[in-house]
């Protein structure tokens, strides 16, 4: 049976071109374990790790740096991943040379 987070990621997600398909399910699984209230980064790391786990055998997530508001955490791979903002989880692309980019918020 198809679970929410095996169809189509919301549009805000397909739209963000720098995500592969493998990081557009992953944000949306995570998204669906968050869904119900506006989360603190503790909860997103811990629905983020375990979207990784269930779609990548033996998927883990990573430190990717640092912002002044906290670490980033997410794909060594792709460099997506999430960050606290000012005002709420951010979704960023962090390559190594390049500007952190802002992709938008985790949680709409």
């Amino acid at each position: 049976m198809p679970q929410p987070h095996d169809e189509v990621p919301p549009a805000e997600i397909r739209r963000c071109f720098a995500l592969s398909r493998r990081d557009q399910a992953i944000v949306s699984l995570a998204r669906c374990k968050l869904l119900g209230g506006r989360p603190d980064f503790a909860q997103a790391l811990h629905a983020l790790s375990e979207a990784v786990a269930e779609r990548i055998p033996a998927g883990r997530i990573f430190y990717l740096g640092q912002t002044e508001h906290g670490p980033i955490v997410g794909s060594l791979i792709s460099g997506v991943g999430i960050v606290q903002g000012e005002q709420a989880i951010e979704l960023v692309q962090a390559l190594r040379e390049r500007p952190l980019r802002r992709l938008g918020r985790l949680c709409p």
